[in-house]
């Protein structure tokens, strides 16, 4: 006798719809945390072209920097991936066009996408720019 197969599932999973709903906010919130993070750390080091007495030295800001951008992107990347893939599985199952967890799903994945770009381009300014030598002239 073979075992009863469990039914298929009507709409989208428990874990799909908190990914959808944690990409949809997580992905702007780790950006916005980012940016206020490289501006906090770059401003304490130079300061209007003022070299800081107590700041840290510069290749510690920009290792710092690097570190959290690699961070903060990786999670954003995996959110996105896996609101991509929710989103698939969630339109699959809601066949409907009016319900309203796929048009979240939607937005999420846009908003994840969107705010995963606008991350990487913050921190590949952050890090290609020459801020630092704003501040060697007064150093």
């Amino acid at each position: 006798m073979s075992s009863p197969t469990p039914p298929a599932p009507e709409g989208p999973t428990r874990l799909q719809r908190v990914i959808v709903w944690t990409a949809l906010f997580g992905v702007p919130l780790i950006w916005v945390l980012h940016l206020l993070t490289s501006v906090m750390l770059v401003s304490s080091s130079c300061s209007g072209g003022i070299s800081q007495h107590n700041a840290l030295p510069w290749g510690e800001i920009e290792r710092l920097v690097t570190i959290a951008s690699a961070l903060a992107f990786g999670i954003c990347l995996a959110l996105a991936i896996a609101a991509g893939r929710a989103w698939r599985r969630i339109v699959s199952l809601a066949p409907r066009r009016g319900d309203a967890i796929r048009f979240v799903a939607w937005c999420s994945v846009t908003t994840a996408a969107a705010f995963t770009f606008g991350l990487a381009f913050t921190a590949s300014v952050l890090l290609v720019m020459p801020i630092d030598r704003l501040c060697a002239p007064f150093q």
